[in-house]
């Protein structure tokens, strides 16, 4: 199976037009929404959507400054561990990122650690780890402000960086 342009994610991770919705619910977690699985091309050579429960924003958050898995990102790698095993061809790194509270040497540690735990999670669901790499990259990617324009604090935003992302490397 050969991946398009296109298909870069194997949890697609959209742009952040809901700002306004709030994301974290009154535990600190991100909300409960979850991302839509594509793979790249089906058996037959056309695209296909696998799991399609909604496009923003995923559900593989952390509260603040954790590395539990919440039951929202287990559910996700759980959906991602059946569409790796309906494409056995398929080859993931499993990225960890953070928001920007805290040192870069702190949140990049975070992150590896995060990135290590979705990957254990999806070699302990029967993933071989020859399909799997991992790597964190600490606050340098960030897909949400972590600061409104004049500067406030923007939780939402947090807690958007605050995941683990699937790219598809094949």
């Amino acid at each position: 199976m050969k991946c398009t342009a296109f298909a870069v994610f194997l949890i697609l991770i959209a742009t952040y037009a809901h700002a306004a919705k709030r994301v974290m619910d009154e535990d600190g977690r991100c909300a409960p929404y979850q991302p839509a699985a594509y793979i790249p091309e089906s058996k037959d050579g056309e695209p296909v959507i696998v799991l399609d429960i909604g496009a923003w924003p995923p559900g593989m958050t952390f509260r603040f400054d954790q590395v539990d898995l919440t039951p929202y990102t287990k559910r996700t790698l759980d959906e991602a561990v059946k569409s790796l095993n309906e494409y056995p061809d398929l080859r993931v790194e499993v990225s960890g990122h953070t928001d920007s509270i805290g040192t870069r040497r702190y949140n990049q540690d975070l992150s590896v650690r995060r990135a290590a735990v979705a990957y254990k999670y999806l070699i302990d669901h029967g993933i071989k780890p020859s399909r799997l790499t991992w790597a964190g990259y600490g606050e340098t990617r960030f897909i949400a402000p972590n600061t409104t324009e004049d500067g406030k604090d923007y939780p939402d935003g947090r807690c958007r960086n605050r995941r683990i992302e699937l790219n598809v490397l094949n």
